[in-house]
């Protein structure tokens, strides 16, 4: 009983499996058969009927006709090996052969693959033919509409465009015949070329519209405006020649035959309405007739400011030349009794020749501008540059004055400094002899008397027939360095040998109940008759501080105390 219920159980275990399997490659063959189904509703057999109504004709016919054999092939080869497969995959199923339906899926779905894109490529190709008509017509119908608001232009106002007339109205007859033949293109069919011609003719109505517009102002510019100003720059250069004005090159009348030259230029670009040509010349020579305005108006403008500006550089070069020559004289009567160390006197040799050099240049275009031989606009810019020259030159010149008008009172003060020198000397030497110490140690000697030649050959360098200053000035600063340093050396020897004075005369307290001490003090008197005084003070308030510490400091409390009361 029991393996009969197992047995069932394994059976209907297989037959769910199989059933399920079944299910799954159903709806696989459902999907399918969908995709194909919507192959069949595809709007390419409505595309074909609308094409089939325009006529089509020339590449447009080829290129349907192409795509449209291309697209039954397809629906023989691709689309009925499909639908077999799907058919075979089917029947498989319903006897339940699993495998038959898994292959023709499998191969079906391959052929979808395939097949779908490619309808798609045919569905866009025809898109395209039926986007070129509507889209032809559509331009065709804006170039038309500006074409004729062209067309009536150049008919109502011809004359604006004078000579370039002909060119325009052969260039709009041209227009309307490519228009007549595009629509003889699109009656026909070939919307392809119909397409391509559209596009070159509207190239042309542009470029006729561009014309319509801009060559009007181009030729008032060409027949009126220049014209008028070639006449006024002739009549103000005739009248500022009776003038005597000169002018820069190239000549005004060669710039005027230039522009003449552009003029014809223009007017050949304009019988071809070559509108970008005509406008690039135009340019170019309204820019000409401005730079020759410009020219007129610089030499008018130069002239009254030279004649205002003369006679002052005149007075200003004259007063230049008046002070370099005091200057020099300054500077050769210093150098006879100063070392000038900075070259003053090459630098105002320098300036000299400077003036001397304008002086000349400014006397021959005096004489120039008075027989008015001059192009006024160089000669008030040569005395722009002569102003700046003489103010540098003025700048140098207070520049050396000022550097040596300290000479003299240099040499004084330096007088006075070697004087106050010597004396701090005496007075260090009478300080020394006031304490009638035994004597110098050598470091000290050597130092005082180097101090003391120092100074005395700043007193010889300053009795020269020629000083230099600049050398003085750093003998000044290095002795004054040393007698700082000798005066604390000084003070340093006297207050040394008056401490150990002091400390001798409170040793001697200790001199017979301490044995190191009166070592000590033996050894100081020694030193001290040596003019070692620091090294006798320091060995002897070493031994009293090990005797009685805080001696040394209450000694030398009462010298610095007795020193300050001798001071009042």
């Amino acid at each position: 009983m029991i393996g009969w219920i197992v047995g069932l159980v394994v059976i209907l275990v297989i037959a769910g499996g199989v059933l399920g399997y079944r299910m799954y490659l159903k709806n696989q063959l459902t999907a399918q058969i969908s995709q194909y189904q919507a192959l069949v509703t595809t709007t390419i057999d409505e595309q074909i009927k609308q094409i089939g109504v325009l006529n089509l004709s020339g590449t447009s016919l080829k290129d349907f006709t192409k795509w449209q054999r291309t697209y039954q092939q397809l629906m023989e080869t691709n689309y009925q090996t499909i639908k077999t497969q799907l058919a075979d995959a089917s029947e498989a199923l319903q006897r339940f052969r699993f495998g038959t339906v898994k292959q023709n899926l499998a191969d079906s779905a391959d052929e979808l693959t395939t097949l779908t894109p490619k309808l798609e490529d045919i569905q866009t190709r025809f898109e395209q033919i039926l986007g070129t008509e509507t889209s032809n017509r559509n331009q065709l119908a804006e170039v038309i509409t500006q074409f004729q608001e062209d067309r009536k232009q150049i008919l109502a106002k011809g004359f604006r465009y004078g000579d370039g007339l002909p060119a325009l109205e052969e260039q709009a007859q041209t227009i309307n015949e490519r228009i007549g033949l595009i629509e003889e293109q699109n009656e026909a069919g070939d919307y392809k070329a119909a397409k391509q011609a559209l596009a070159e003719t509207k190239d042309a109505v542009d470029q006729l519209s561009a014309s319509v517009e801009y060559l009007p102002p181009l030729v008032n510019e060409l027949l009126n405006e220049f014209p008028g100003q070639i006449d006024e720059i002739n009549r103000g250069f005739e009248q500022l020649q009776q003038q005597q004005y000169q002018f820069p090159a190239p000549a005004i009348p060669e710039r005027v035959d230039m522009i003449q030259t552009n003029l014809e230029n223009a007017h050949q670009q304009l019988v071809a309405a070559d509108l970008p040509a005509m406008k690039a010349t135009n340019e170019e020579t309204a820019e000409m007739i401005d730079q020759i305005y410009a020219t007129l108006e610089t030499e008018m403008e130069a002239k009254p400011k030279v004649l205002e500006r003369q006679d002052d550089l005149r007075q200003f070069l004259a007063h230049a030349l008046t002070q370099n020559q005091r200057l020099l004289r300054e500077l050769d009567h210093l150098n006879q009794s100063y070392t000038l160390s900075h070259d003053e006197m090459k630098s105002g040799q320098a300036l000299e020749k400077q003036l001397s050099e304008i002086d000349t240049e400014y006397h021959q275009l005096a004489d120039r501008l008075a027989a008015q031989d001059v192009i006024y606009s160089e000669v008030l810019a040569k005395f722009e540059q002569w102003q700046g020259d003489l103010t540098a030159i003025e700048k140098q010149q207070v520049d050396i004055n000022t550097a040596v008008a300290g000479l003299k009172d240099g040499e004084i003060e330096a007088n006075h400094q070697q004087q106050a020198f010597e004396q701090v000397i005496r007075d260090l030497r009478r300080q020394l002899e006031a304490h009638e110490l035994p004597g110098l140690d050598d470091a000290y000697q050597d130092y005082y008397q180097m101090v003391a030649r120092e100074v005395n050959d700043l007193g010889t360098d300053l009795s020269q027939v020629k000083i230099d200053m600049d050398a003085i000035n750093r003998q000044l600063i290095q002795i004054q360095t040393d007698l700082d340093e000798l005066t604390t050396k000084t003070q340093a020897v006297i207050d040394a040998a008056g401490l150990t004075e002091s400390l001798m005369q409170y040793a001697n307290r200790y001199k017979l109940s301490r044995p190191e001490v009166a070592s000590a003090l033996t050894s100081a008197q020694k030193q001290y008759g040596q003019f070692h005084y620091q090294a006798a003070a320091d060995e002897l308030a070493t031994a009293l501080e090990q005797v009685e510490p805080g001696s040394y400091q209450k000694v030398e409390t009462a010298y610095l105390s007795q020193k300050q009361n001798a001071l009042f």
